[in-house]
């Protein structure tokens, strides 16, 4: 292939075809724990409020609520992967060869969420969240109450019930009880060797 301008923008096209259809179809699980937060500059501060106050019967003048407010600062980060094409390979027609690598590319990139948000739930027990604490710590204040999110005990049916009686049993900053969304899953053997995966979701409220 000759190297010119119209044909640069050939292979172009066809390479970010491979990679946005890759991108595109790869399944990733972040979205599943974290909140995609759309950000422009280079840093971003997460304000949110506290829990909405319940409805009361209104008798008498409106009582005004105030929500207790919370921020964390968080400076965004910039990603990349480039591949070179070597002019000889364009060249000589063997630019094919390199459309695999860039549908890996947009897997690579699909899946970096995922080992980012991740990568921070592991390291949890011991980097700093918005209230200077580790993420899973036992010491966590809602209000004037806390709450425990770790535990060192030995995994079992008792200590995962005992585990998740704790997070049922958190209220927050008003005093409600907040609602929970558990996903459960159950396995069931299917003839043979496979394994049969259902998934029942259930909203829980403590």
């Amino acid at each position: 292939m000759i190297v010119n301008q119209a044909n640069l923008h050939g292979l172009t096209v066809g390479y970010s075809t491979a990679f946005n259809k890759s991108f595109d179809t790869t399944q990733s699980n972040y979205q599943k724990v974290a909140t995609v937060v759309p950000s422009t500059t280079g840093e971003q501060d997460y304000k949110w409020l506290g829990q909405m106050p319940g409805m009361r019967e209104w008798i008498g003048e409106r009582e005004v609520q105030a929500l207790a407010a919370y921020d964390y600062l968080i400076k965004n980060k910039k990603f990349e992967m480039t591949i070179g094409v070597p002019r000889d390979d364009i060249e000589d027609d063997k630019y094919g060869v390199y459309t695999p690598l860039f549908s890996n590319m947009g897997e690579a990139a699909a899946l970096q969420p995922d080992e980012l948000v991740f990568g921070a739930m592991m390291s949890g027990f011991n980097e700093k969240c918005y209230d200077g604490l580790s993420f899973f710590n036992t010491a966590h204040k809602v209000g004037d109450a806390t709450y425990s999110n770790r535990s060192n005990k030995k995994l079992s049916r008792e200590s995962y019930m005992e585990g998740r009686s704790s997070i049922m049993s958190i209220k927050g900053d008003k005093g409600k009880s907040l609602t929970f969304w558990l996903y459960l899953r159950h396995w069931r053997r299917q003839q043979g060797s496979s394994w049969k995966q259902t998934r029942l979701t259930v909203p829980q409220t403590c």
